[in-house]
């Protein structure tokens, strides 16, 4: 939109969806059996494809504007924690993608969030935000 800022403080209005292979398992078991254990990460070379939609913040879609995909096993996760990955999507000069891919090593649920930003508000800069989060979401990265 003309004369729009994109400002700190200001949710970027983003909309994330997820394109993930899901496997479901079911069993029946004995009765009388104890509850199963909590399954344990395995070692695992998965690729999860995120999508989601631009923002309408003009200088998120220019030099210096871009997204960031945060991720983590950890629910409810803030995006300063340890242990928590990041995915950069900046403006690649004729648009800024919607789309990234996040290598996963670990079987488990992973909990996903994306941020906008832009040069007037670069993150990790002096007085330097982002968008307000997406909401996060989840998905399965099953064991081998």
């Amino acid at each position: 939109m003309p004369g729009y800022r994109f400002l700190p403080g200001r949710s970027a209005g983003l909309l994330i969806s997820l394109l993930a292979t899901l496997v479901l398992a079911a069993c029946s078991g004995g009765g009388g059996s104890p509850p199963p254990q909590a399954p344990v990460p395995v070692a695992v070379n998965a690729t999860v494809t995120v999508n989601w939609t631009a923002s309408p913040d003009a200088e998120v879609n220019a030099m210096g504007g871009g997204y960031r995909v945060y991720y983590s096993s950890n629910a409810g996760f803030a995006l300063t924690d340890a242990g928590v990955q990041m995915v950069d999507v900046p403006y690649n000069g004729m648009a800024t993608p919607t789309t990234a891919q996040l290598n996963i090593n670990l079987s488990g649920t992973w909990y996903i969030k994306v941020v906008a930003y832009s040069a007037l508000t670069p993150p990790g800069g002096n007085g330097g935000s982002v968008s307000t989060p997406t909401t996060q979401l989840a998905v399965v990265v099953p064991a081998p």
